[in-house]
């Protein structure tokens, strides 16, 4: 598919997630209200790169909670069945369509659904997982013909590059924050960083990487105090009251960089760092299969192998190494390189995981290497999709909410159409429980 094929579906997806246009590079200067200095970094080194992130709409700060949006769906053909975890996947006796679910819940109850279409998401490990542990009908599981569920397992690597002395932190902080825009009467706002170019990616074999400031604010912050004052929280109330009184200042210049440059808010802070995300290079060795330990209703567990190539590593470091030179010839502050960088020592790369496991149940053309085709349907299982960052061909380096909500809204408009082709009402999913079942004499 195209970028631009899924744009109306990101578009959606923002306005849902409450986020602002779908912008984040170079291009988002012109938008913004007040748009970071031009520091004259060179364009085939680096670029320009945004961040921004849903919040509740009625909680600012507080991140956005999908439950809440569940529980406002107001929709006849809608019902959400709590404690009824999926425990299998039956194809028919062909193998080729899904005939049934086994359901259980935590206190031993069963039940069997007879749908027309599944959609799987449970996520980039319980996808692969559940469909690795429906073996009834076939050995390797459903989907599994080539042994491509759980390969190719991936995230966005995190890890710290370098650090600035105190002393640097406010002329550096100045140019890599939060940065707004007025969007339909909001203000949105987007976290300022860098990225390699792609020139440097393609020469240089390298994958995308882009590093984002980080903050530590020092105990006595007075945003920090002023806002537990606010909210009422008198844990600290006497030093609360002191760092306030002793910072009219302090206060009123971060309340014009908010209020009236649309920036975001000044703070006190011990530590600046850089840290960076960084796209996986695809390996089928990286994967999730099944161990031998078996879960509460049965169900094996998976077991995670989840590997990070040195073509990261390799990515990593030139982001770091070309962010020093590119301070130091811009007259900005010297940062520090962590040691594991600046020593070349490869071996002690420190990296942790985002929480985001993609790619497990690909999407693809070809089945040797993909699990679900373009529509996200399972290869030769017709009437069974999934949806998630398991379906990512490649993980990306940034945060895969949006790309998961936009792919979602994408399969939801598919399968409308399927059904519209159809030309039939869908039918309403079958639930039958183990009682109902002996009671009838099935």
């Amino acid at each position: 598919m195209t970028r631009e094929s899924l744009a109306p579906a990101l578009d959606r997806a923002a306005r849902l997630l409450n986020l602002g246009p779908n912008l984040y590079d170079e291009r988002l200067f012109g938008r913004l209200h007040s748009p970071p200095d031009e520091l004259g970094f060179d364009r085939d080194l680096l670029r320009p790169f945004f961040w921004q992130f849903s919040h509740e709409r009625d909680q600012h700060g507080e991140p956005m909670r999908f439950a809440h949006v569940a529980a406002e769906l107001v929709a006849p053909n809608i019902d959400i069945l709590t404690h009824a975890t999926v425990t299998q996947i039956q194809l028919d006796t062909s193998g080729r369509r899904v005939a049934s679910l086994d359901l259980r819940s935590v206190d031993g109850g069963c039940a069997t659904v007879w749908p027309e279409t599944v959609v799987l998401c449970a996520g980039g490990i319980e996808n692969a997982r559940l469909l690795l542990a429906s073996r009834s009908l076939m050995a390797g599981g459903v989907g599994n013909a080539r042994g491509v569920v759980g390969r190719y397992l991936a995230d966005h690597p995190r890890s710290t590059l370098l650090r600035f002395d105190w002393q640097g932190i406010d002329a550096v902080a100045r140019h890599f924050n939060f940065y707004g825009l007025v969007d339909h009467g909001r203000t949105q706002f987007y976290l300022h960083g860098l990225r390699l170019s792609p020139t440097v990616q393609r020469r240089e074999e390298l994958v995308n990487c882009a590093a984002y400031p980080v903050q530590i604010h020092s105990p006595g912050d007075p945003w920090a105090a002023l806002k537990r004052l606010m909210r009422g929280d008198h844990t600290r109330l006497a030093g609360d009251l002191a760092v306030v009184a002793r910072s009219p200042g302090f206060l009123a210049k971060g309340a014009f960089l908010r209020m009236i440059q649309k920036r975001g808010m000044m703070h006190r802070s011990d530590e600046l760092r850089f840290d960076v995300m960084v796209e996986q290079k695809l390996d089928a060795e990286s994967r999730v299969t099944l161990s031998d330990r078996l879960d509460r209703y049965g169900v094996p567990m998976p077991r995670v192998a989840w590997k990070i190539g040195s073509t990261e590593v390799r990515s990593v470091k030139r982001l770091a190494r070309a962010l020093v030179s590119e301070f130091g010839r811009n007259a900005l502050p010297q940062p520090h390189l962590v040691d594991w960088i600046a020593w070349d020592e490869d071996d002690r790369a420190a990296f942790t995981d985002m929480a985001h496991p993609s790619c497990t149940t690909r999407m693809g053309s070809d089945p040797a290497t993909s699990v679900v085709d373009p529509d996200a349907m399972v290869h030769g299982v017709d009437g069974l999709f999934v949806a998630g960052s398991s379906v990512f061909s490649t993980p990306g380096h940034a945060n895969p909410t949006l790309m998961m909500l936009g792919l979602a809204m994408r399969l939801a408009d598919h399968l409308k159409t399927r059904l519209e082709r159809r030309s039939v009402p869908a039918a309403t999913p079958r639930v039958v429980t183990e009682e109902a079942a002996a009671a009838s004499g099935a």
